[in-house]
């Protein structure tokens, strides 16, 4: 409910995973959010490479779109491409993930980390954008990584 209007129904797991707009996914839990464009059917393109999806997206190519992405979607790995891999990765319940490393871009670099209990609260700096991670591992401030 925002400003007295239901913004979606539905089971807290549909809700949290397959939230109806920007308001929900943030009332939900943290997010990672992207601005790209339609491609076709399966692919987006964003400011950190091709996203592709599993489900068909339901958009006309050209079209400007928002992916929001929870921190426990991520993982961050050590780069074993060069220090030339950067490409976002992203499964789990979004069912988003994008080509292997084969577009050089500068490396992430892991900025902070904060103990939350079972996991580590990541941020992960990408291409001037900042990403949140849950992970396990406590890894070195301005490691080289990418996020998988």
């Amino acid at each position: 409910m925002h400003e007295g209007k239901i913004l979606q129904r539905g089971r807290s797991f549909d809700v949290y995973n397959q939230p109806s707009c920007r308001f929900v996914a943030g009332f939900m839990g943290a997010g990672n959010l992207l601005q790209g464009k339609v491609i076709n059917s399966h692919q987006i393109t964003t400011p950190v490479g091709v996203v592709e999806s599993s489900t068909k997206v339901c958009t006309q190519p050209g079209t400007a779109v928002e992916l929001f992405i929870r921190p426990q979607m991520l993982t961050v790995e050590k780069c074993l491409c060069d220090n030339s891999c950067s490409n976002l990765y992203s499964n789990l319940y979004s069912n988003l993930y994008s080509n292997s490393c084969s577009s050089p871009t500068d490396p992430a670099t892991i900025r902070h980390q904060q103990f939350m209990g079972r996991s580590l609260r990541t941020e992960v700096a990408l291409n001037d954008k900042l990403f949140v991670v849950d992970n396990t591992e406590l890894l070195p401030a301005k490691w080289s990584a990418r996020l998988s």
